[in-house]
């Protein structure tokens, strides 16, 4: 997974690079950023440590969605 998620950071950066050069549009960037941090969330939420898995996949569901009221409500679901 960790590949996985290196390569997609890689792709989002390259992204990103074609932004600032007009080559590609923000919402090209934004997929492919999303898709990073969505490979990231998967990746720690499968580490041994589960608090810290929790916490470091809610903060890669936020920076992928860009809600944090969204996450925050599925997090708090859980424990109601």
């Amino acid at each position: 997974m960790n590949r996985l998620t290196a390569a997609l950071d890689e792709k989002a950066w390259e992204c990103q690079a074609g932004v600032e050069v007009g080559q590609l549009s923000e919402a090209d960037y934004l997929e492919a950023f999303r898709r990073a941090r969505a490979a990231a969330t998967v990746g720690f939420a499968l580490g041994s440590d589960a608090l810290q898995a929790a916490l470091e996949s809610v903060c890669e569901a936020q920076a992928a969605t860009g809600h944090i009221e969204e996450v925050r409500r599925a997090v708090v679901g859980v424990f109601e």
